[in-house]
């Protein structure tokens, strides 16, 4: 049987040694889909219920490449991360349905996932030059991302699967 998405980025952070934070709860991840209307898919729920991100601690909040995944307090809609972090909003259909779970070298670029009931759970690279997918969900991300793949750099060299 093929490994959950929140299992491999386990045994990945494991792997570096990385201390594993605490998920949240249930009731907790009902009130921020009842805030923003929507349903988590259930691979990004299961992430957030075990994993919650990185701890949110200086050394601990990367790892080894410079990923840093946000804990559920921090996924927040695109354009209101981009206000808060000082880059422009990029052009993209719908911004305020894509949410920012995850950044590179202290937001060089950043990595936003598209939700809500009408949406594919789409995941893009923003704030390079332009958006681009790098996966069609949270799983197929987190496969390009535990291999390092190039997909998940801007002007990347693979194509997306």
């Amino acid at each position: 049987m093929e490994m959950t998405a929140t299992e491999q980025l386990l045994k990945h952070w494991q792997a570096q040694r990385l201390p594993i934070s605490a998920g949240v709860t249930e009731s907790e991840l009902t009130r921020f889909e009842s805030d923003y209307a929507l349903r988590l898919p259930e691979d990004l729920r299961e992430y957030f219920v075990r994993l919650n991100g990185m701890v949110q601690r200086g050394g601990c909040d990367v790892d080894q490449e410079g990923f840093a995944f946000w804990p559920l307090e921090r996924f927040r809609p695109l354009p209101v991360v981009c206000v808060e972090s000082g880059v422009t909003v990029p052009i993209i259909e719908g911004p305020e349905s894509y949410f920012v779970f995850a950044d590179y070298f202290q937001w060089s670029w950043a990595y936003a996932i598209r939700l809500g009931t009408a949406w594919e759970n789409a995941v893009v690279l923003v704030g390079a030059e332009k958006v681009e997918v790098v996966g069609s969900s949270f799983t197929e991300f987190v496969r390009h991302y535990v291999v390092d793949s190039a997909v998940l750099y801007p002007g990347r060299s693979e194509q997306v699967a």
